[in-house]
């Protein structure tokens, strides 16, 4: 009985050493010069369309409207470029309440979950701040949700991100906090 559990576990070994075998074999080259992939690479849809469209250096004009304060208006600028054909990665530089500002986004496209994701960081936060939303063409406007910060109070905060893409050269974004019907963010690129 001693000499069974180890034979069987060499025949095991020597199996699975055998399927891995195969297995690579059978992987096809990464076109990035990495390792053999195991699943196809996803490919670019529709979707991936808009975001290509939203890459390229942006002039903005910021306005924060914190309430009980005046308005903060300021100029800055975007520059976006897609990694590969799935990922818009997008660095802003500006100022904002009177000091330097940068912020660093990455958005996509979930097949799975049929929604745009993004996650953006910026020198104003400590925290990560994830959204997920929907695209109207007929209304080019792209509407996200997000957990945020609210600047007033420090507490977390339920965010909506609107963003109206007027033509191919001028788009306004707009953050929304809790159930507010005025924004307390715009940008206008």
């Amino acid at each position: 009985m001693g000499l069974r559990i180890p034979l069987l576990a060499t025949v095991a070994l020597a199996a699975a050493a055998f399927v891995s075998a195969a297995v690579v074999q059978d992987k096809k080259p990464d076109p990035a010069g990495g390792p053999p992939m195991d699943m196809p690479a996803t490919q670019a849809g529709p979707e991936h369309a808009l975001l290509k469209k939203m890459a390229g250096t942006w002039d903005t004009t910021v306005k924060f409207m914190i309430p009980g304060m005046p308005p903060d208006i300021s100029k800055g600028s975007e520059t976006s470029r897609m990694l590969g054909d799935l990922w818009l990665v997008s660095d802003f530089e500006g100022t904002a309440m009177g000091g330097p500002f940068k912020g660093h986004g990455i958005m996509g496209y979930d097949p799975a979950k049929k929604k745009y994701v993004g996650v953006w960081v910026d020198t104003m936060t400590s925290h990560p701040q994830l959204s997920e939303g929907t695209y109207d063409a007929g209304t080019r406007t792209m509407t996200m949700t997000a957990k945020g910060m609210d600047m007033a109070t420090g507490q977390p905060v339920d965010q909506r991100h609107v963003s109206r893409f007027i033509d191919d050269d001028t788009a306004v974004f707009e953050m929304f906090q809790g159930g507010a019907k005025e924004p307390i963010l715009t940008i206008e690129y």
